[in-house]
């Protein structure tokens, strides 16, 4: 599979916007994402990141201007910091929120220093909230769904959420994890699937990691997880060309029992340069966070040029 040409559907001159999430929703579409000041930085998403939505009347938009919708409450509850990787999915009469979170001494308006910046790394567990309004208000689970109390062998954090509902209505869930080691990135960078009965969990995590390449400490990240007509798909960012071979890029796994994992063949998706819907062929600095749409046809990603930030939908087309 591959990207057809794109079109930038959300960006903000104060805001930086990433993780885009798109669900429809009472009649509308309803783009989730990450948010913190522009005049932090990107590097500032682990420290200052926040969640908000816009609103808007098709898929392709146009939409409005972000909302804020959620926010850590500076205390000490383990999501009192930032707030990240919103990925929804709608069922059971409501929208379901998996995200990021975590806790440290990040203070609002002031980029963190280094200690501060890996202390919030260090600290991300996944939760999930549930509301019936994209705007809220939204219920949160008070402990995390995932973290380092429940993988199957040691880990520091727990990080970019992606669920699915199988045809059955359960859910599966894949999240990437990082080992113990040497201060302060840690080990091995792995992803890893849970699965459970119903949104809310609780989750049964597989003990096998997935999405690896032999001898390479981080090979991937971004996963976005769909059930396919025949298996299960996923598209995630190739950190360094450890499966497609052209360095950084989306790619493609397949499974058919989404548990057992192999890179698709071709694995690449796209690179940083890819054809735009006006006719233009941009080249990125980053292009991450995949989120495939309800539709299976169309995906949303980030692409950062700069400092400066874009949500921007794909076309997924076969081949």
């Amino acid at each position: 599979m591959h990207l057809g040409p794109g079109r930038v559907i959300a960006a903000a001159e104060d805001l930086l916007l990433w993780c885009p999430s798109l669900v429809p929703w009472a009649g509308r579409w309803w783009l989730f994402h990450s948010r913190w000041p522009a005049a932090l930085g990107h590097r500032s998403w682990v420290t200052h990141s926040t969640i908000g939505v816009c609103e808007g009347a098709a898929m392709e938009g146009p939409f409005g201007a972000s909302e804020e919708i959620i926010v850590g409450d500076g205390g000490d509850g383990w999501n009192a910091g930032a707030f990240h990787n919103p990925m929804i999915l709608a069922g059971h009469d409501r929208l379901w929120m998996f995200y990021m979170a975590n806790r440290g001494a990040a203070r609002p308006g002031i980029a963190a220093d280094e200690a501060t910046w890996w202390e919030h790394r260090n600290r991300q567990r996944i939760g999930v909230a549930w509301a019936t309004d994209p705007r809220g208000p939204w219920t949160h689970l008070p402990q995390p769904i995932l973290g380092p109390g429940n993988t199957p062998f040691p880990t520091i954090m727990a990080s970019n959420p992606s669920a699915a509902f199988d045809r059955d209505g359960r859910v599966r869930l894949i999240f990437k994890c990082v080992e113990p080691g040497p201060a302060p990135f840690g080990g091995r960078v792995v992803h890893l699937i849970a699965e459970a009965d119903r949104p809310a969990g609780p989750y049964r995590v597989l003990p096998e990691p997935v999405l690896t390449a032999p001898g390479v400490q981080f090979p991937a990240e971004d996963p976005t997880l769909w059930q396919a007509a025949h298996g299960w798909q996923v598209i995630c960012k190739d950190m360094r060309g450890s499966f497609s071979g052209i360095g950084t890029s989306l790619v493609a796994f397949g499974s058919v029992d989404g548990r057992h994992w192999e890179p698709a063949r071709p694995a690449l998706v796209s690179g940083l340069t890819v054809a735009m819907a006006d006719g233009s062929v941009r080249t990125f600095d980053k292009l991450e966070r995949p989120s495939i749409n309800p539709d299976r046809c169309h995906l949303v990603a980030a692409a950062l040029t700069g400092e400066r930030q874009e949500l921007l939908l794909f076309p997924l087309l076969p081949g």
